[in-house]
């Protein structure tokens, strides 16, 4: 039964093709509004491509590149693997922890899963306007 349904679809098919056809060849369409057509369609895709140029040029302009990325991800799996240091807590750790605590409700309502940490050498950005230079007993505090 289910090959039978499926040999008449595609008959009608074939005729509703056939026909159509024909009636494009009786009667072909006017193409008076294809200049107007072809250009909207032309203005559409340029405004396409120029967002989608803008957009990338926006999303990349202050991304980090794969070696500071890499260079994030180690320190990380380095500070997860020793939970000892990120529990070490000097005088400049504790003003930092009560400036968090003195934020507005709504600053530290964003803050509150967010890691901050404190370190002993230059921040990624820091870093990246020096030239990749650390400078030794400079304090950056990185939002990770």
């Amino acid at each position: 039964m289910g090959i039978a349904i499926a040999a008449g679809l595609i008959a009608a098919g074939t005729a509703a093709f056939v026909v159509g056809l024909l009636l494009l060849m009786l009667n072909p369409p006017s193409l008076s509004g294809a200049e107007d057509l072809v250009s909207l369609i032309a203005g559409a895709v340029a405004l396409m491509v120029a967002t989608a140029t803008v957009t990338v040029w926006l999303t990349e302009r202050d991304s980090m590149s794969e070696p500071e990325f890499e260079r994030l991800v180690e320190r990380s799996e380095v500070l997860a693997r020793q939970p000892h240091v990120a529990l070490e807590q000097n005088e400049f750790d504790s003003l930092v922890a009560d400036a968090i605590d003195e934020l507005p409700d709504e600053f530290r309502a964003a803050l509150e899963k967010v890691p901050v940490v404190v370190s002993t050498t230059m921040s990624f950005a820091g870093e990246r306007a020096r030239g990749g230079v650390e400078l030794p007993r400079q304090v950056a505090l990185s939002v990770l």
